[in-house]
This record gives C-alpha cells, structure tokens and sequence, in this order.
C-alpha cells in the first residue's frame, strides 16, 4: 500500500490531471508513434541497401566485362555501353591519363574521380560522389594489362535511386502521423465507448436503495473486466439484501418478544394507577420493576 502511494505521489502533477480516457489514448499513441518510427526508418534502410547493392552488382557486371576487354589489350574508345545499364565507365592508366571513356564524356576528359590510395588499389566502392553530371556511386577497379596496371572507373547515377528513397521517405513522413492520427481516434472511441458501459452501470447503482435491494445490475454479455465487475457487484447487492432481511427479521422478532412483557407492563400501571393510594405507589413501581427484570 506504501509502495503503491510513493509511485503515485511520484507521477507528474499534470499528469495526475488528465483523465483515464486520455491517459490511454496518449500511451497507446507513443507506443504507436515509437513503433512506426522504428518499422519506418528499417523500412528506408533496407530499401537503400537494397537499391544500392542492385546498382554496385550492376556496376561490377560491367566493370568484369570492360576488364575482358582491357587485357586484351585493345581498348576501344568510347566505350561500349552495356544496354539498359546507364552507368558511366572510364579507363584510367597508370599514370593518370584516361584512356578511354563512356560516350558521355569527350576524349580525355577527367570527369571521374580517381581511386583514393593508388591506381593498384583493389576493388572498391566510393559512397555517392556529386559530379556534374549529377549524383553517382564510384566504383573501382584495378585490371592487369601488358606490363603495367590500368583502373576501371564505373560511375552509376542515383537519380532513380534518390527518386525511390525520396518517395519511400514520403510515404514514411505522411502515412506515419496518418496511421497515428486514425489510431488515436480509434482508441478514443473505443475507450469512451467502454466509459459509456461502466456510466450506464453507475446509473443503475445509484437508482438502488435500500428498498429495493432485490434489483440487480445488468450484466453484460461480453466475457471480460466489466462483467466480472458487474457479477461481484451484483453478488455484494445479493449479500446487503440478505443482510437487510436479517435485520428485519431480528427487528421483527425483538418488537414480538418485547410486546407481551410491555402490554402487561402497561396494564399493571393503569391498575396501579386507578387503585393504589398515594403511599404506596412507590411500592407498586419497585414491584414492577422487580417483574420487568
């Protein structure tokens, strides 16, 4: 009981203010909010994953097939694209100077940029890099030629990539406090219409009197709190009327017993009252207190 007023005492005052319906509605809500948040952000996290390793095995199908192609030792420029595959691809030798680039870029041009730690690096993927021609991921990969070490370049656009983050985000930013407004309504409801049962309960208790103990309350036909509330509070009614019919009984059977000694009593003092002298009617009183006993 101590325990159970210190944590009591120990909640917020404002929170101590707000109703029950309330209380529930806004617990049910964080632990919603929480919930939606987490389920979002793993949701915008594996679809990225997703998508960028869709796009780096797409990256690395061509920089293999461009790799055949340097060791062989003739290298065409430009290079030959891979289809439906909208990546850029540069060949970069030892030195520095490209040697060949996707049809995207002009003869040496150096648009992409060069691996960080060496051109003898090997196979590695740079996080999105920003170039002119928009955002890409950068992946690199060193090739083996006659006597020397060239490095394939593939630059993969995120342009649909940021498209589908941007439009999971969105869906996430606008169904997320969606979903929470129609489940805090949903509680609400839910809870006022519970409230509404335990009022319409409370009425019925409050029409019970003490002479109509007999009256019950009606019990619900769902199987839960409220109807083993209402059963115990009908067992407790069961209980005062059964009581109340007890004292009745023992009222009843107290006037009975009491009423002979009291009629004869009476009769004595009318007698006494009409007969005996002045003298002795304080004789008469003793005895009848002396009967009465």
């Amino acid at each position: 009981m101590t325990d159970h007023r210190e944590d009591a005492a120990a909640r917020p005052r404002w929170w101590r203010r707000l109703s029950f319906q309330l209380r529930v509605t806004f617990i049910a809500t964080l632990v919603a909010a929480i919930g939606l948040a987490t389920a979002g952000f793993l949701l915008i996290t594996g679809v990225s994953s997703s998508l960028l390793g869709t796009i780096d095995d797409a990256a690395r199908e061509r920089a293999q097939t461009l790799s055949a192609v340097v060791t062989r030792g003739a290298v065409p420029d430009p290079l030959p694209s891979s289809g439906a595959d909208t990546s850029i691809a540069q060949v970069i030798a030892p030195d520095g100077h490209v040697i060949a680039s996707s049809r995207e870029f002009d003869a040496g041009e150096e648009a992409l940029p060069r691996p960080v730690g060496g051109l003898s690096a090997g196979e590695r993927i740079e996080d999105r890099v920003a170039l002119a021609h928009g955002r890409f991921r950068i992946l690199t990969l060193p090739v083996r030629t006659q006597g020397s070490t060239a490095t394939i370049v593939i630059a993969s656009p995120l342009s649909d990539y940021d498209q589908a983050v941007g439009r999971v985000t969105a869906a996430a930013v606008v169904g997320g406090p969606t979903l929470l407004l129609l489940l805090a309504v949903a509680v609400w409801t839910l809870v006022r219409y519970t409230l509404r049962v335990v009022d319409r309960i409370r009425g019925q208790l409050d029409t019970i009197t003490a002479a109509d103990l007999h009256r019950r309350v009606d019990v619900p036909p769902a199987r839960d709190d409220i109807r083993r509330l209402v059963l115990t509070m009908n067992q407790m009614l069961s209980r005062l009327e059964n009581a109340a019919t007890m004292q009745h009984r023992f009222v009843s059977d107290a006037a009975h017993e009491l009423r002979s000694p009291l009629a004869a009593l009476r009769v004595q003092l009318e007698v006494s009252h009409h007969t005996s002298e002045e003298g002795s009617w304080q004789h008469e009183t003793l005895r009848m207190i002396h009967d009465v006993d």
